[in-house]
């Protein structure tokens, strides 16, 4: 007889509930307790080099205004390691969300403007440009199962997450043309807001790794009419991109 398979988390000490996500392997696993609750296939960032035409939602940080506006937007897409929090998501409406990273279907906020969401297209390769994407029913009841402050732990092969600690972010939304690599930060703005118990984050590693999806963009003076279809692609190349 085959003995049972067990799940131990990498991480016993973490907080009750925590989430572990493996990019080697392209899988995720969430803790509570330390024993799996949820084990899921992921699709992290690809590494690769990026530029498009993105509709940005009204009412976020990279948009103000009350209609959408076009940017051109490039950058490396990359799923840092290190040791996070969830602290912010997006519920609210139908759960969908364009910015700067890109279309998201219900995102739960760990590293600025970087989450876990759904997606329509979650291949078991890396291919976001900087998000942990899961499968869309898994994205409809996941936000339920973490609370702010519960860590997660970004395992990239190389090192432990300990190693790099929590980079900062490079913020979205930056001048494609633009020289300047001041590091700001972009929460990615959603629904729900907890920030008093963050202070233990360590922000002390901003290396090479520091940026979780390292974003430019020039602003197109024009609108663009925002369409997209049933899995949340734009009918149009701006597909999802987070």
């Amino acid at each position: 007889m085959h003995k049972p398979i067990e799940i131990i988390p990498k991480r016993p000490n973490a907080t009750s509930t925590h989430l572990e996500v493996y990019l080697v392997s392209q899988t995720a696993v969430l803790f509570k307790d330390n024993e799996p609750e949820l084990i899921t296939h992921i699709s992290s960032g690809s590494g690769e080099e990026w530029e498009e035409e993105i509709t940005i939602d009204p009412g976020t940080p990279e948009n103000e205004t009350e209609e959408p506006i076009t940017k051109v937007l490039a950058g490396t897409s990359i799923t840092p390691g290190g040791v996070y929090s969830f602290y912010r998501r997006y519920v609210k409406d139908d759960g969908w969300r364009t910015g700067s990273l890109g279309r998201m279907y219900k995102p739960v906020y760990f590293n600025y403007g970087v989450a876990v969401h759904g997606a329509g297209n979650v291949p078991n390769r890396p291919a976001s440009h900087g998000c942990v994407r899961i499968p869309m029913h898994i994205a409809e009841y996941f936000p339920d199962l973490v609370r702010n402050n519960d860590q997660v732990f970004i395992f990239d092969g190389v090192h432990d997450p300990e190693y790099y600690g929590s980079p900062s972010a490079v913020r979205p939304g930056r001048d494609a043309h633009d020289d300047d690599h001041d590091h700001h930060h972009d929460d990615g703005a959603g629904d729900v807001d907890d920030r008093e118990d963050l202070d233990h984050l360590d922000h002390g590693s901003d290396d090479e790794h520091g940026g979780a999806d390292h974003v430019h963009d020039d602003v197109v003076d024009h609108e663009h009419d925002h369409h997209h279809d049933g899995c949340g692609q734009h009918h149009d190349r701006r597909i999802e991109r987070g």
